[in-house]
């Protein structure tokens, strides 16, 4: 599953990449580069939201349903939604057509090599360098957005780094971003997009730690790759 993310590229050259029409919801000098971003924090994450598709926005990371009464009770944990689940799931059903576009850097997962031991950190990014978008739904609850990255079967180099969820979120790229913040897109056409990414296009390196640390990871060694880099 998806609980790691890395926000490093300022919001207005975020947008700039993703399309020239896209604004900035965000007061100028707030953004502080994120390293490693644990959605347990429920940080404060870019989003293009369906409603609003021509502005980059930031909504908090967990989807707290419009019905929930308080939601420091709420301890489901929605981060994220299982694509292939999300009608059987009450915290998602009435959402699947609230999609947005989560805008990350990259993501974070852990490989385990010998259960008895640490596991092993990885960071995955485009391989340009690019942002990622992933698929997400979101709620707006007490009239501000709450989100879940939508995740789907992971391709075969996510599973062999991925080994013991053997998932990856759902990755959309240029082609289908568009699609995605369709009003217009059913519900059938939006799990035919939430597929496994092509690997190709993926660029994984081992890191230190990010998993296993007690200390401070929002650091910019938090992305850098190992010395000993031993891909899988």
């Amino acid at each position: 599953m998806c609980y790691h993310v890395s926000q490093i590229t300022e919001p207005k050259n975020l947008a700039r990449k993703l399309s020239k029409q896209l604004k900035v919801n965000y007061k100028e000098g707030q953004f502080k580069p994120r390293y490693h971003l644990n959605g347990f924090d429920q940080p404060l994450v870019a989003v293009v939201p369906i409603a609003d598709p021509d502005n980059l926005r930031f909504f908090r990371w967990k989807l707290i349903p419009e019905h929930v009464i308080d939601p420091k009770a709420f301890k489901t944990n929605t981060l994220n939604a299982r694509s292939e689940d999300l009608l059987q799931k009450s915290s998602y059903r009435n959402y699947w057509q609230n999609r947005c576009l989560v805008v990350v850097d990259g993501f974070f997962e852990p490989h385990v090599v010998d259960p008895k031991k640490p596991s092993q950190s990885y960071y995955i990014r485009n391989f340009e360098n690019e942002p990622l978008t992933l698929g997400g739904i979101y709620s707006v609850y007490q009239g501000k957005g709450t989100f879940a990255i939508l995740t789907t079967e992971a391709n075969d180099q996510m599973r062999r780094v991925h080994n013991e969820g053997q998932r990856m979120p759902v990755i959309l790229d240029d082609r289908h971003r568009d699609a995605w913040l369709s009003p217009e897109l059913s519900l059938d056409e939006m799990m035919a997009l939430c597929k496994p990414y092509d690997q190709d296009l993926m660029d994984f390196r081992t890191i230190d730690g990010v998993f296993n640390s007690r200390a401070n990871t929002d650091l910019p060694e938090a992305i850098v790759p190992r010395v000993e880099d031993s891909m899988i």
